[in-house]
């Protein structure tokens, strides 16, 4: 039996500015922007006097953000018969994230609202959320709170000399990032479709389910077959938003009802020379996402399925590890 605890606290602070050019005279119907970093900070931009640095009002260019997160977990070995064993277990995670998101020219003032709500107080303002009085997210106060119990289970049957079949169960999940939960656009490079987070996004809980074949040809050799399949509730995706007056874009984090991932898993590992193995890992992944419910966000609605943004259909890792006497290179 197999016992374990962790615990980790995450604390991020992160701006944004968005630098441009202007003349020193005229209306800001002269600024310049996008533009790219070798002309903006190239002096010949400057030397006829006329031009200046000049730094864009863009709303909301910051944020504060912290996570918590305390887990436990047991895990236990169970054998059925002499060649057919069990091993389940449970993982307890209790997670708390929070993002505050404002815009840095507000940054100095003392009486500017903190913790949305119009309040200063953090217990004021929760008090507030319970009573249904004001938005969890009001004010870029994104908020995430879980409490989950994730058992999992596996069959192991060794049917025939080094080889096995294993049959396995689990629940996992997956949080917003940091990031992803502060509402508040940026542009990852020059002329990039801005990207907003959402402070009201949830955790994507997953039901994953495997077969696979095992064969372990000698103490360092080995072969592995699998098959997997992935039923996720509110998967995170990135959806595209019209901008009204214009043709682009503006893209958005948000949660689909769900989704499914299934695929082929294939595993060598292959000791050439004592001082020399190689690994290889392949996997053909096929996956489809409910369309986000367009009534939400003012969008036609289509009925479609689409594959998840952030899943390749293939994905491929090789490596070489080079060994000397008593360490790895």
């Amino acid at each position: 039996m197999k016992f374990g605890i962790s615990n980790l606290d995450r604390f991020k602070h992160f701006e944004f500015r968005e630098i441009a050019q202007r003349n020193f005279t005229g209306s800001d119907r002269d600024v310049i922007y996008p533009i790219p970093g070798e002309v903006i900070y190239n002096p010949l931009a400057y030397a006829n006097g006329n031009r200046k640095i000049y730094e864009r009002a863009s709303g909301n260019n910051a944020y504060d953000a912290s996570q918590a997160l305390r887990a436990a977990f047991a895990q236990l070995e169970v054998p059925i018969l002499a060649k057919l064993k069990s091993i389940v277990g449970v993982r307890y995670e209790d997670s708390y994230q929070k993002t505050k998101t404002y815009d840095l020219k507000n940054s100095w003032n003392g009486f500017n609202t903190s913790y949305g709500c119009k309040t200063n107080s953090e217990e004021e303002r929760l008090l507030l959320v319970r009573a249904n009085i004001c938005d969890a997210t009001n004010v870029g106060i994104g908020e995430l709170r879980t409490k989950d119990k994730l058992p999992s289970a596996n069959v192991v049957w060794e049917f025939a000399k080094d080889m096995n079949l294993r049959l396995g169960y689990s629940q996992t999940l997956t949080r917003p990032d940091l990031r992803e939960l502060s509402p508040f656009g940026f542009a990852a490079y020059f002329q990039a479709d801005r990207i907003f987070g959402n402070a009201s996004l949830q955790r994507t809980y997953i039901h994953n389910y495997d077969l696979r074949w095992e064969y372990y040809i000698t103490n360092t050799d080995y072969i592995g077959v699998g098959a997997f399949f992935k039923n996720l509730s509110n998967p995170i995706e990135l959806i595209g938003l019209p901008v009204a007056g214009s043709a682009s874009l503006v893209y958005k984090y948000a949660n689909a009802q769900q989704a499914t991932i299934r695929g082929i898993e294939l595993d060598y590992r292959k000791e050439l020379l004592w001082w020399l193995r190689v690994e290889a890992n392949v996997f053909f992944i096929k996956s489809r996402v409910d369309v986000i419910d367009s009534k939400i966000y003012g969008l036609i609605s289509t009925g479609q399925v689409d594959p998840l943004s952030t899943y390749a259909a293939y994905f491929r890792l090789l490596s070489i590890d080079l060994y000397k006497v008593n360490q790895t290179l």
